[in-house]
């Protein structure tokens, strides 16, 4: 996993020790990754400044684009064919993205993991749109590259 560094006013830093006296985060860093992971969830994605991915923009090459290789790992009850669906039509909006997808079967769970290769646009509607489903058991993903 890549480390990154920045800086942070005094204010912030205050804040930040507040926060991690109030809840059961480990340490600072799991902090922030669960504040980006979060914003990275939230369907307004307007105040981040990278050019979304349009039918148009596709076609216009000047305009520099975000492209990602990530995994999304999800837990699913097994037999639950409403969860199914509402993936199924996810998968078929992402299709192109989508480059390989594995399900396993274990007990009375279905864990499916799926290799996603497109815009980080993309990739969070992606995520955000699976994570809108209420009955799923668990949701991780990973942004590789």
């Amino acid at each position: 996993m890549p480390i990154l560094s920045f800086s942070v006013s005094d204010t912030l830093r205050s804040f930040i020790k507040s926060m991690l006296r109030k809840s059961d985060y480990k340490n600072q860093s799991d902090l922030i990754r669960t504040a980006l992971t979060r914003l990275m969830n939230e369907s307004d994605i307007s105040a981040v400044e990278y050019p979304a991915f349009t039918e148009s923009s596709a076609e216009d090459t000047e305009k520099p684009e975000f492209y990602v290789t990530g995994d999304v790992i999800l837990v699913i009850s097994l037999g639950d064919e409403t969860v199914r669906m509402k993936m199924h039509k996810i998968e078929r909006i992402y299709a192109t993205y989508i480059k390989s997808k594995t399900v396993i079967n274990s007990r009375d769970l279905q864990s499916i993991f799926y290799v996603f290769e497109g815009s980080l646009t993309d990739f969070q509607a992606f995520t955000t749109n699976l994570n809108s489903i209420k009955d799923i058991k668990n949701l991780r993903y990973i942004v590789l590259e």
